[in-house]
C-alpha cells in the first residue's frame, strides 16, 4: 500500500539513490501541479518527500511546501532547511557536517579506498545518520566487489575503533549499522510503498523511472495507475523472500535495468548486499567484543554471496 510521494520539484534536483541523472537546465514543477500533488497526498494520507532545486524556491512555493509535514532533500549546502543533505562524491576540506544531520553520499566504485573508508566512518561517527550510495553497482566486477569487501571491513574496524573510544555517541550508517537492527526486510519500496510526481505531472514508480524516461503510472489529473502493482510486492520476489540481507535496497529500477524484471535483483546488486551484510557481521561481533548492547540477533556466517547460489536447495524451486 502506498505511503509516500516524492516531489521532484525541478529536473535539476539532486538524486538521492543509486541513479544519476545529467540534467542541467531548469524545469520546475507548475504551482499548480504541485498544488494538486500535495491535495491528493494530505487525501490519500501520503508522507511527503521533496526533491529541492539548488537554487532556491520563491515565496509562493515555500508556503505551499510548508503548507503539509515534509521531509526536504537537497544538494549540501544548498539550504538551511534540508531535513536531508545529499553529496555526490566523497567529502571535501569545506564540508559542514550537523551533528544530527542526515546525509547520502553517492559513490562509484573508483571512490572504493581505504583511505575513503576511514573518512567516511569518521563521518558517520559525527552526524546523525549517514547513508552510502553505490551509483555503478550494476556495472562492478569481481575485483571491484574485493575493493567494496574490503572498504566494507575498514569501515567496520574504524567505526569499532572510534566507538570504542566514544561509547556516549550513537551512530547509523546504512550499510553497516542497519542490518543489525533488522529482523525482516526493509527494502526500497517503490512502486508499493511509495511514488513519484515528476515536473510534468505525471507519476513515475520512482525518480530514476522519470530521469529513464519510462512509461509514467498515472498524472495529477487521472491519478495513480500501476499495472500489475503486484510485482512490486515483496510476496511477489520468490528469491529476495528467501533472502536474509535484509537492508538490501533490492532497486526496483536496478532490477528492471539489469534483469527486465522489477521484482527480481542482479547478480551485482544481490553480491553487493551481502558483502554489506557480512562487514555488519563483523562490526556487530566487534562491538560486542567490547561489551557494547547492540539491538538484534547475532548475524550469522553465510556461506555465499548471491542466494541464486542456493534457489536449487529452496523447497519452492525443488532438488
Amino acid at each position: 500500500m502506498l505511503k509516500y510521494l516524492i516531489i521532484i520539484l525541478d529536473d535539476t534536483a539532486p538524486s538521492f539513490c543509486h541513479y544519476v541523472h545529467t540534467a542541467k537546465e531548469r524545469r520546475l514543477m507548475p504551482l499548480e501541479i504541485l498544488k494538486k500533488g500535495i491535495a491528493m497526498a494530505r487525501d490519500e494520507g501520503f508522507g511527503i518527500q521533496v526533491l529541492l532545486p539548488d537554487d532556491g524556491l520563491s515565496t509562493e512555493y515555500q508556503e505551499i511546501i510548508d503548507s503539509v509535514d515534509n521531509v526536504l532533500m537537497a544538494r549540501i549546502g544548498t539550504s538551511a532547511d534540508a531535513d536531508v543533505e545529499i553529496l555526490d562524491g566523497l567529502p571535501t576540506a569545506g564540508c559542514q557536517w550537523k551533528p544530527d544531520g542526515v546525509y547520502i553520499v553517492q559513490l562509484d566504485a573508483s571512490m572504493l579506498t581505504n583511505a575513503a573508508a576511514k573518512q567516511l566512518a569518521a563521518v558517520a561517527m559525527s552526524v546523525g545518520r549517514l547513508n552510502l550510495l553505490l551509483t555503478d553497482i550494476d556495472t562492478l566486477t569481481d575485483a571491484d566487489f574485493q575493493r567494496y569487501q574490503q572498504f566494507l571491513e575498514t569501515m567496520a574496524e574504524t567505526i569499532a575503533e572510534i566507538a570504542v573510544s566514544r561509547p556516549e555517541r550513537s551512530f547509523q550508517l546504512n550499510v553497516l549499522t542497519d542490518r543489525i537492527r533488522l529482523e525482516t526486510m526493509n527494502n526500497c519500496g517503490a512502486g508499493d510503498e511509495s511514488i513519484a510526481l515528476a515536473p510534468n505531472g505525471k507519476f513515475y514508480v520512482c525518480p530514476a523511472f522519470y530521469y529513464g524516461h519510462d512509461s509514467d503510472v498515472g498524472d495529477v489529473d487521472a491519478g495513480i495507475q500501476i499495472k500489475n502493482a503486484q510485482l512490486y510486492r515483496l510476496a511477489y520476489a520468490p528469491i529476495c523472500q528467501r533472502c536474509e540481507a535484509y537492508h538490501c535496497h533490492r532497486c526496483i529500477w536496478l532490477n528492471k535495468r539489469t534483469t527486465l524484471e522489477v521484482n527480481t535483483p542482479s547478480h551485482e546488486q544481490c553480491v553487493a548486499s551481502h558483502l554489506e551484510r557480512n562487514a555488519s557481521m563483523l562490526l556487530q561481533q566487534k562491538l560486542r567484543s567490547h561489551h557494547f548492547v547492540i539491538d538484534g540477533p547475532e548475524i550469522p556466517p553465510i556461506d555465499y554471496v548471491d542466494p541464486f547460489e542456493k534457489a536449487n536447495k529452496w523447497t519452492r524451486f525443488g532438488e
